[in-house]
């Protein structure tokens, strides 16, 4: 049956050349635009493009409302997607029912949350694209063809927190600066930081609820009711935990996923081991969607919308953060050019999915209809696996793309680790790992920590990360599609970086078996580190960190890995 479309005011698409999409261009790092002299019109035209989204009727689907909305809350058809056979009520949604079907359009701890996500990055880069071209042609001096190029090049800017930049001095400051200067059409103003926040109107309907002013978190206890403006973390928190080991995490998880090969352990963070046959499969490695995760929970803090996934598209950062998981997912992709989607089964549906379907790449990516068939389909996965010729690309793929051109895809997983190095820097010995193969989130909902320290027996919920003994932390979002067994995930921490700080680490011949065949691992009676040794601290975030002693995290397992002559090996330990 053909897809369902509800009339709604201003519908009608954009052409191809009113999106400039005759050509590909290059997504840039926000850093960049807001920090290089030569990008300062595109900056000045993201800008002005972002604030006109937001000031536009929230019935417009090219308004931040509507472009939000998709997402998760309010319960809405996005330009007319319905299904037709199966379509969602938001009356009849029962809050309080875990494994009631789910009516925001956005799927996670599924097969497809990629390239859905893709989708919807593509879709608010679209709607830019089309008010940057508009304002630029509003200038009218000597340089208002420098202002229409500059328009024709824009893309969706990415936020990438791995970078060197972040870890050295966190966040991009613009990102919490009330107002910023822009060179506008009628002379230079200044402007509300369209990128700190969104406040929706109190009168515009929000199902389920009544309006925003009702609006609840599903899984955030400390907040019951979200509000109508965005929050985040307190700024500082934030940008101390991405100096204080973060990006390391984050960077050693990306180095393991580059070297796997697996979709279903790249894509989601779904604990596959309980679903499938092979117990150890995801073990060893995490997800795209796991390092996403704590991108979300780091910025939301304990009540902030980015740690609700119900909520986090009202705030902006949502989109550069997207962004740049498309980018690692695109990195992937260039290093496994043969290895794309599955069909898996995903049970808790969507506005537009029913629950327990099997997805495949030949699913629906509702709500986002796919121009090039006159809107007669909506986007599959298979649409989504070319970023080029969706009309863009990103600032630093060219490594990549050359590597993979010349058929040497196999090492783009060391380029990432040149690109972000590991720490120690310079040590290339065996690297160990905390892998919990299953965390059972249901226990608990909220902002919990496992916080992860290294001979530490007396740290407590009050210890700092700053203390050398702080291996980092796992932490996740709470599915909202979720039912029963569905909501265990995986997650590790490298306790490499903490090994080098204590003075623990040797040079991989001490550590080996067999000193002459590396592969074959670390002698556990060698090993720098054994489960004993690690205490984990189970912590409910919040201005009162409450301690959490009967969390069970599940199965826990160290491994190690090590390249070898540019062959990645890992196994474990014990």
């Amino acid at each position: 049956m053909m897809p369902s479309r509800q009339a709604l005011p201003n519908r009608p698409r954009m052409s191809a050349a009113e999106v400039g999409e005759l050509n590909v261009q290059p997504r840039i790092e926000v850093s960049k635009i807001f920090s290089q002299p030569k990008l300062a019109k595109y900056r000045d035209l993201y800008i002005q493009a972002m604030a006109a989204i937001k000031a536009l009727p929230h019935t417009n689907p090219e308004s931040f409302f509507q472009q939000a909305s998709i997402h998760g809350f309010p319960f809405i058809p996005y330009r007319g997607a319905i299904n037709p056979a199966a379509p969602f009520d938001p009356a009849k949604w029962d809050r309080s029912d875990p494994t009631a079907r789910w009516g925001g359009y956005c799927p996670h701890r599924a097969t497809h949350f990629l390239p859905w996500h893709r989708a919807e990055m593509l879709e608010l880069e679209r709607t830019l694209m089309k008010h940057v071209l508009q304002i630029a042609s509003q200038y009218t001096g000597g340089d208002k063809e420098e202002w229409q190029r500059a328009a024709k090049k824009f893309r969706l800017p990415y936020l990438d927190w791995a970078a060197d930049y972040v870890k050295e001095s966190g966040l991009p400051a613009f990102l919490n600066q009330p107002t910023l200067e822009v060179q506008t059409p009628t002379g230079k103003q200044t402007l509300p930081n369209p990128f700190l926040g969104y406040s929706i109107d109190s009168s515009i309907p929000f199902p389920p609820y009544e309006s925003c002013k009702s609006f609840m978190s599903m899984l955030l206890p400390n907040t019951t009711n979200l509000g109508c403006t965005t929050s985040r973390d307190d700024w500082d928190r934030i940008n101390q935990q991405f100096k204080g080991g973060l990006v390391d995490q984050l960077r050693s998880q990306l180095a393991r996923i580059m070297n796997s090969a697996d979709w279903t352990c790249l894509g989601n963070s779904l604990a596959v081991p309980l679903f499938g046959t092979n117990a150890g499969r995801c073990a060893n490695q995490s997800s795209l969607e796991t390092v996403h995760d704590k991108i979300h929970v780091t910025i939301g803090g304990p009540s902030g919308w980015m740690s609700d996934p119900t909520a986090a598209s009202f705030d902006p950062i949502f989109f550069m953060h997207h962004a740049n998981v498309d980018r690692q997912f695109a990195i992937w992709q260039l290093a496994n050019p043969h290895t794309y989607l599955k069909g898996e089964i995903v049970p808790g549906g969507s506005f537009y999915t029913p629950q327990n379907i099997t997805v495949d790449a030949d699913t629906p990516l509702a709500p986002f209809w796919n121009p090039a068939t006159n809107e007669a389909r909506f986007y599959t996965s298979w649409d989504m696996r070319n970023w080029r010729n969706l009309g863009y690309t990103y600032d630093d793929l060219e490594q990549f793309e050359a590597l993979a051109a010349a058929g040497n895809e196999g090492n783009i997983g060391d380029r990432v680790v040149a690109l972000y190095p590991l720490e120690p820097i310079g040590y290339d010995g065996y690297r160990f790992y905390l892998v919990a193969e299953s965390i059972d989130t249901s226990q608990e909902h909220g902002h919990v920590d496992v916080r992860v320290f290294v001979d530490m027996p007396e740290a407590n919920q009050t210890t700092e990360g700053s203390v050398p003994n702080y291996a980092g932390l796992m932490t996740w979002l709470h599915d909202h599609m979720s039912k029963g067994g569905m909501q265990y995930v995986r997650d590790e921490i490298d306790l490499t970086p903490t090994l080098g700080r204590l003075d623990l680490l040797a040079p991989a011949d001490q550590l080996a078996l067999d000193p002459k065949d590396l592969s074959k691992g670390p002698d556990p009676a060698k090993a720098p580190v054994h489960l004993d040794d690690l205490n984990l601290v189970v912590v409910l975030d919040g201005a009162q960190p409450k301690l959490l002693p009967r969390f069970d995290v599940g199965p826990l397992k160290l491994g190690w890995s090590i390249n070898v002559d540019g062959k990645y090996i890992s196994g474990f330990l014990e």
